[in-house]
């Protein structure tokens, strides 16, 4: 859903997600150097999740990112498989750390359902997640640290930049962004401005 992508192709991409919602398992993409995903709507319904599309980390340190890969794990072969993905776990290496040592120590940064306390990874599962982080800044400050690979040196994230990465999160179709994330940015902009109340008026009752 990049803005980098024409908008008849996504209009045509997401449409054929749309109509093989039922055999597509998921997608699998990668390309922005982030750990991160897509959750796709039912054209007729944007409140209904139908599939997802996973955005694998790059080993690619560009920019200002530790490198780092996925691990998919699939439900395989047996009479009612669904090649649902039931997991997927992100491992890294410390860049600064493999300069000074002179090699790379990769360890698993975290695992999907674990990390976000997801019950499944469904569609409708990473929708309520884009949901939670809406709401609760501890959990989109984790889901930040990840998506730059804990990289030491990733910028700070304010509200635009929330703003941005939870509606790229809901954005599989590009220049679409209006429809899919005011809700989003809406709450969100509500939330900072009752913050800035609250940080006001405790000032005021200390002084």
């Amino acid at each position: 859903g990049h803005s980098d992508c024409l908008k008849v192709w996504s209009r045509n991409y997401y449409a054929i997600i749309n109509r093989y919602e039922s055999s597509i398992a998921a997608q699998f993409f990668g390309h922005t150097h982030y750990d991160e995903f897509e959750v796709f709507y039912d054209h007729h319904d944007i409140s209904r999740p139908i599939n997802i599309a996973y955005v694998g980390p790059s080993v690619s340190p560009y920019y200002d990112l530790n490198p780092g890969y996925r691990i998919y794990y699939i439900d395989g072969d047996h009479d009612k498989t669904t090649r649902a993905v039931m997991d997927h776990e992100s491992w890294t290496m410390n860049l600064r750390e493999a300069n000074l040592y002179g090699y790379p120590i990769w360890f698993k940064l975290y695992t999907a359902r674990q990390a976000f306390g997801m019950e499944a990874l469904r569609p409708q599962d990473w929708d309520e997640l884009v949901e939670k982080m809406t709401n609760e800044p501890q959990l989109f400050e984790l889901f930040y640290k990840y998506y730059y690979k804990a990289s030491p040196v990733r910028p700070g994230c304010d509200i635009e930049c929330k703003k941005r990465i939870l509606c790229d999160l809901r954005s599989g179709r590009s220049h679409d962004r209006k429809n899919l994330c005011q809700s989003i940015e809406s709450r969100i902009d509500t939330s900072a401005t009752l913050s800035w109340r609250e940080w006001f008026y405790n000032t005021i009752t200390v002084s």
